[in-house]
């Protein structure tokens, strides 16, 4: 016998195996937790959306209150409160 012999290696070396767990839990929690968020993120737009952005405008004018008009303040309001009556 050679020492090229794959049955004197197998003997040799032995086997290797390789364990690998799967956690059956954690691909749905993350599925579900991802709905969840989208759910959460298309409500909040859908109802409070002119008001979110009315927000990020503020943000992006570092707060100054004073070049918006406070009858556009007004009137984003009265939709977002009108998107929460339905």
């Amino acid at each position: 016998m050679s020492t090229e012999n794959a049955l004197v290696s197998l003997l040799r070396e032995g086997v290797s195996v390789q364990e690998s767990s799967v956690d059956s839990e954690r691909d749905p929690e993350d599925a579900l937790r991802s709905a969840c968020n989208d759910f959460i993120e298309h409500t909040s737009k859908s109802v409070a959306g002119v008001l979110l952005s009315l927000l990020d405008k503020t943000k992006s004018v570092g707060n100054k209150v004073s070049l918006l008009q406070v009858d556009s303040i007004e009137i984003v309001l009265k939709k977002t409160l009108d998107g929460l009556e339905e």
